[in-house]
Order: structure tokens, then sequence, then C-alpha cells
């Protein structure tokens, strides 16, 4: 499969559809437009979470149970 057909189908899914295909427990959906690899967290306050290499996301309302449960 090349790089072309790998983004064909990742644009064609959803982000709950990516997620289900990835190692469980590995990843967390924060947002609904963010998924984060769980070893990559550095902080968390209650509206956004911080990554090791510093970026800031916001935390959607709906997402902070399945947050909560992982880190």
């Amino acid at each position: 499969m090349d790089q072309r057909q790998v983004v064909a189908q990742l644009t064609a899914s959803t982000l709950k559809q990516l997620l289900g295909r990835l190692p469980n427990g590995r990843f967390v959906q924060i947002h609904k437009s963010f998924a984060v690899n769980v070893a990559q967290i550095g902080g968390r306050g209650s509206q956004q979470l911080t990554l090791k290499s510093g970026v800031k996301l916001r935390i959607g309302q709906a997402y902070k149970a399945g947050l909560s449960q992982v880190w």
C-alpha cells in the first residue's frame, strides 16, 4: 500500500473508526477532532492537555471521562 492509499483511507474514515483500528488503550480521544497517544501526555489541566512536546490541546467535555480512565 503506497502513501496515497493510506491518506485516502484515513480521510474516508471517522476518527472513531480510526481509533478502533489502533492498539487498545494506547490512544484516547480527547476532543471531537483530536486523539493522542497516551504515552505522549505530559500533563493535564481541567480544560487542556499538554503533550510532552509542549503542544497544548483542548479537552472536550464529552471526552473527559474517557481520558480519566487512561490517564
